[in-house]
């Protein structure tokens, strides 16, 4: 046992070291708490060691056991009280309340309690003016003052204490029907459903539906019912739904309580799913909507409510209508395709044979064109070759003639050049005995001169020839001719 005491406590702080915030810890130790106590302690302890005050407070309630004194009850009431001087008010309300019911190894000391209630109600801890009211009615610790419980029960649920405010409502629910006790019912309970209380929120909701006008009644009541119908209180969607349909056209009325029916069906309200399947088809009968609706008249039917059982019915004849035409459509479109598959297959063969002639006829006239375009071919070779020999022969021809004709004229330009040549022989023995002539009348004149004579400039008389006979002039032209002829045909 000594072991285990030892033991359990050094696990549970290692477990709770793997936890890296206060927040985690705590969150780690509440879910170990109706398990493994110990464990939850360890987190505890060891956020309570990191400062958190909720994880002290927690850790010393892990700790009581029991109403008579004790080790354990002792360190828990140890645990608390460190949680209380470190401002969590949580915890100085356990103490007080140790004090008030004398339990956890506390004598029961009304004094006492009442002293750290007073303190935590001027502090405005709804719980502890709600628990110095208790207090004051009953006159425990203190004077019985009615006057004065009434006002700390006020101050509790002013300050957030939803049981007070509940329990205030109840009060005085039982004068109803005094515009006081209509007046404080409302107060009471409009906070007490505000805080989170949703049978509170039903309960006024009902209150105010009957005490309003018809022109108030919805605008009163609704927020209240919303509340009560979101939290799951089934009565509260079937009253919704109502007071919508009642004070709103059918179709408007519906698509309002569209949400709040649903909720009730969820619930087996037959009535209220056959409502939905109504607010489904006043949008559409297409067969979708036929179908969804069928699927709440039949759930609103199977709940008891035979309105429901009579649409099922009748929405199913019609669905089973417009699906046996729907099926008798499909099977003629069905036969409708197979026909137009069959006769596309036949027009596809038909294509492809016609093509396929088209291509035989094609591929014929194309070999035809070939043979043709070969045979036209090997023609114009042949005439070709012709041509070429033929053009080859008269070029050889004219080459002959040409080479011929150039070796006579080569002949006879030689020919005349000699006669030429024999020309000018004979012409030159009187040039060259004039000029000696002159050189010598020259020379003659300088050596008996002794005055130098002036140069004499040839005149063109000097040169000029003896007239040759009239035959060797006609010689000369005609040779001449010849000549630039042959140059002629030289150059052609």
């Amino acid at each position: 046992m000594k072991i285990g005491r030892i033991l359990f406590p050094a696990i549970a702080f290692v477990l709770a070291a793997c936890a890296s915030t206060p927040q985690e810890k705590l969150a780690e130790g509440d879910r170990y708490l109706t398990v493994n106590k110990e464990k939850a302690r360890g987190y505890y302890q060891s956020a309570c060691d990191e400062g958190s005050m909720v994880g002290c407070h927690k850790a010393g309630l892990a700790w009581l056991s029991g109403d008579a004194p004790s080790p354990e009850n002792e360190k828990g009431r140890a645990l608390i009280d460190r949680a209380c001087q470190g401002d969590y008010d949580e915890a100085c309300h356990t103490i007080a309340d140790m004090w008030r019911n004398g339990t956890s190894g506390v004598f029961q000391d009304y004094s006492s309690a009442v002293g750290y209630y007073e303190k935590l109600c001027d502090k405005k801890f709804a719980k502890a003016c709600r628990s110095l009211g208790e207090m004051s009615a009953k006159g425990l610790g203190m004077a019985k003052n009615t006057e004065k419980a009434k006002e700390l029960f006020d101050k509790a649920c002013e300050f957030g204490d939803i049981a007070t405010c509940s329990d205030m409502g109840d009060t005085w629910f039982k004068r109803i029907d005094d515009p006081e006790g209509y007046e404080k019912v409302q107060k009471y309970w409009s906070k007490a459903c505000e805080g989170g209380s949703n049978e509170i929120c039903l309960k006024i909701a009902d209150v105010v539906e009957e005490r309003s006008g018809d022109e108030e009644k919805l605008s009163n009541s609704q927020k209240y019912y919303e509340k009560a119908c979101n939290a799951g209180l089934v009565p509260a969607c079937v009253k919704l739904t109502k007071m919508l349909l009642k004070f709103n056209e059918r179709i408007v009325g519906l698509e309002q309580a569209d949400p709040f029916m649903r909720k009730a069906c969820d619930a087996n309200q037959g009535d209220m799913c056959k409502l939905i399947g109504d607010l489904i088809l006043s949008r559409s009968e297409e067969l979708i909507n036929l179908k969804e609706a069928y699927k709440f008249y039949e759930k609103g039917c199977l709940a008891g409510d035979v309105d429901a059982c009579d649409y099922k019915k009748d929405k199913g004849e019609k669905i089973s209508a417009i699906e046996a035409e729907i099926a008798r459509q499909e099977a003629e479109e069905k036969a409708r395709i197979e026909e137009e598959k069959r006769r596309k297959a036949e027009e596809e063969a038909a294509r492809i044979a016609e093509e396929k002639r088209l291509k035989a006829e094609e591929e014929a006239r194309i070999a035809e064109e070939k043979r043709r375009k070969a045979e036209e071919e090997a023609e114009r070779k042949a005439e070709e070759k012709r041509r070429l020999e033929e053009e080859k022969r008269l070029k050889a021809e004219e080459e002959a003639e040409r080479k011929a004709e150039e070796k006579r004229l080569k002949e006879e330009k030689k020919r005349q050049k000699a006669e030429e040549e024999d020309f000018e022989e004979e012409d030159r023995p009187k040039k060259k005995k004039k000029k000696v002539e002159e050189d010598f009348e020259e020379d003659e004149g300088s050596i008996f001169d002794e005055t130098p004579k002036k140069e004499k400039k040839p005149v063109e008389e000097d040169f000029e020839e003896e007239p040759a006979p009239k035959k060797k002039e006609k010689e000369k032209k005609k040779y001449k001719n010849e000549m630039d002829e042959l140059d002629d045909l030289l150059g052609d």
